[in-house]
């Protein structure tokens, strides 16, 4: 009976430092002005440009992946503060697709009224080898008075 109880207390010690060193590996600590670093696998970078002037927002997206990416799809979409949440502006959507694995694109918006904005690009990219890989690039934002 000594060694069915000795041997129940060292296993129940023996899984209560495993659980421990668990919980301790899976700690984290990430201030809130970290920057989130994102690994990529076929894009080398992707930007999204926004100025606005006169109430009229210029909207550039560009991204590179690796050499054997054979077609790329971006999707620019304006968006606007609203508190907390971004809405995508009414009738600012933009698609454009290239058989490269490089690609650029430029639009405008007219009419714009007060408020903050931003641009939002999504970018898909797709490998000889059939692999696909989403990457989405925000412009700084840009306030009209």
């Amino acid at each position: 009976m000594k060694r069915i109880i000795s041997a129940i207390v060292a296993l129940i010690l023996a899984l209560s430092s495993i659980s421990t060193v668990a919980s301790a590996d899976n700690s984290l600590s990430v201030r809130i002005d970290d920057p989130i670093i994102v690994n990529y696998v076929l894009t080398n970078s992707c930007r999204s440009n926004l100025s606005i002037d006169s109430g009229k927002a210029s909207m550039t997206s560009s991204a590179y992946g690796l050499t054997k990416v054979t077609k790329i799809t971006a999707t620019q979409t304006l968006e606007k503060k609203n508190g907390y949440i971004w809405n995508a502006v009414s009738g600012s959507s933009f698609t454009k697709t290239v058989n490269s694995y490089h690609i650029t694109m430029s639009n405008s918006k007219n009419g714009l009224s007060s408020g903050t904005y931003r641009l939002k690009t999504v970018f898909v990219l797709k490998s000889s080898d059939g692999k696909t890989e989403t990457a989405t690039a925000y412009s700084d934002e840009q306030t009209i008075s």
